[in-house]
């Protein structure tokens, strides 16, 4: 017997809000027979990686490179005001700007991307990004999901910070808690777990 509970999007979960659409509970859900989870799987670049061989972006140059930067939003949760990418277009190499968001549009987490530069040296890019002129309207945040489900909680997503949440089971939990010799409930949360790069985000085209 088992359960897995879950939720999908940024947003934090819980008992409230609408249900997933059936074709969503299909798609993703749990399978009876897992063919990955307690599988030793062999990693295909191992072996270039720990000898060195592996070829990352910072190792490939091209006749005529440009090289491109993001300015990204300092703030967790803001509007923009406005984005002035004036100075940073007459700057020494810069060949292109990019406005990726429009005032009035908001940034959801810090580091969400706001405009783009692209020169002719990395430095330059560099540069030019510091140029970028970017006022914003700080707007409430919230950092975890006691504070996004209190009752006073400014609604950060659209349609509200809560939704709601999937279950599925195997067996039959009623019994099986009946049975039970002890039952221990309790609540468990862990930070945003991800993959380690040996190298940041990069592409070269």
């Amino acid at each position: 017997m088992g359960r897995q509970r879950g939720g999908r999007g940024g947003a934090p979960q819980g008992p409230a809000g609408p249900e997933a659409p059936a074709s969503l509970v299909a798609k993703y859900a749990w399978p009876q027979k897992p063919a990955l989870l307690g599988t030793a799987v062999k990693r295909l670049d191992a072996a270039e990686k720990v000898t060195g061989r592996a070829k990352y972006t910072f190792d490939i140059n091209r006749p005529n490179m440009a090289y491109g930067r993001i300015i990204r939003s300092p703030y967790a949760h803001a509007r923009i005001v406005s984005i002035d990418l004036t100075p940073a277009q007459a700057a020494p190499g810069v060949k292109a700007t990019l406005q990726h968001k429009e005032p009035g549009a908001q940034v959801m987490y810090q580091g969400d991307a706001v405009a783009a530069i692209a020169a002719d040296t990395e430095e330059r890019a560099i540069d030019a990004a510091r140029l970028v002129k970017v006022q914003y309207e700080v707007l409430p945040h919230l950092a975890n999901v006691d504070q996004a489900m209190a009752a006073d909680a400014p609604v950060v997503f659209t349609g509200g910070n809560v939704r709601a949440g999937q279950t599925q089971e195997s067996g039959n939990l009623d019994t099986g808690f009946q049975n039970a010799a002890q039952v221990v409930e309790q609540t468990y949360a862990t930070h945003v777990i991800t993959h380690v790069c040996m190298e940041s985000h990069s592409v070269v085209c």
